[in-house]
C-alpha cells in the first residue's frame, strides 16, 4: 500500500511527536532521513521457505540516507492500518479459499 499527501504528513506529524529532536541516526550520526512512501510487510522466518497463513507486521519505514540504516515503525500505531483485519477482507479471503477447494 502506498502512502498519499495525507497519509505521509500524519506519519511525519506522528514522529514529531514522538520522536524528540535531534533525530540522529545510531549508526552514523548523520540526521538526514527519507521515509518510504510505502507501508512494508515483516513476517516470521522459515529458512526452509516462506510461510504461509503467518500473520504479518505492517510498517512504515524511515531510511538514513546518509548510511541507509533503517528505522521500523508500525504502521498501526500511525493510524495508517486498523488494529484488527476488516470483515470486508476476511469474508473476501474466506470466499477465495472456499473457492479454491
Amino acid at each position: 500500500m502506498f502512502l498519499d499527501d495525507e497519509q505521509a504528513a500524519q506519519v511525519i506529524q506522528k514522529l514529531d511527536d514522538l520522536w524528540p529532536e535531534p533525530r540522529e541516526c545510531p549508526a552514523c550520526g548523520k540526521r538526514d532521513w527519507t521515509l518510504a512512501n510505502q507501508i512494508f510487510e515483516l513476517s516470521g522466518f522459515d529458512p526452509g521457505g516462506v510461510i504461509h497463513g503467518v500473520p504479518v507486521f505492517p510498517v512504515i519505514a524511515l531510511t538514513c540516507n546518509h548510511c541507509g540504516k533503517a528505522h521500523f515503525f508500525s504502521a498501526i500505531t500511525m493510524g495508517l492500518v486498523p488494529r484488527e483485519p476488516t470483515e470486508e477482507k476476511d469474508a473476501g479471503a474466506k470466499a477465495d479459499h472456499h473457492d479454491k477447494q
